[in-house]
């Protein structure tokens, strides 16, 4: 089972549908599979988007987080909306995880099991048991290792980068 020590974290969107659903994601990998930039600038973020949203994982992608806009054409969405898809992020909705698993049966499908809010007053061992606990939730699955204390340490340090990167977005419109 992959073991992910350093975690890096990406935000990436599937296309519009015909519906005008825009879906984003927060991909967690190991820093240490993509150490060059040259990597990304062929990574297809819509074919990873989709496989993520059917397994939680795709070569060495796991999904964190995930938000979807209204089923409108985004021309209608509001202001606060159209920050949100516009900065592929909300200050609100950030603080959220996915809970990933994988059956340890012959299949090795992994999947989501659970979702959960975090909210910045919850203090970090809260955190962890809730992670704990939730992916424990069903026999048969075994959670992915992680250093839940670098995690969210270094996924704590990304927020506060990209509430920033939304802070000067709205001072600037």
């Amino acid at each position: 089972m992959k073991k992910i020590e350093n975690p890096g974290f990406r935000i990436i969107k599937t296309l519009p549908s015909t519906l005008g659903t825009v879906d984003f994601h927060i991909v967690m990998y190991e820093k240490l599979d993509f150490s060059d930039d040259e990597v990304w600038k062929g990574v297809n973020e819509s074919e990873i988007a989709e496989e993520i949203y059917e397994s939680g994982e795709y070569k060495g992608f796991y999904v964190i987080h995930s938000s979807t806009t209204r089923g409108e054409d985004i021309n209608t969405l509001d202001d606060s909306e159209k920050l949100f898809c516009f900065n592929r992020i909300n200050c609100d909705s950030i603080l959220s995880y996915h809970c990933l698993a994988t059956r340890s049966d012959e299949t090795g499908f992994k999947l989501r099991i659970g979702f959960h809010e975090m909210h910045p007053e919850m203090s970090l061992p809260k955190i962890i048991n809730d992670w704990n606990s939730m992916a424990n939730i069903s026999n048969g699955f075994q959670e992915i290792k992680i250093n839940k204390d670098t995690f969210f340490e270094l996924y704590q340090k990304q927020v506060e980068i990209w509430k920033k990167q939304i802070t000067r977005c709205i001072k600037h419109s």
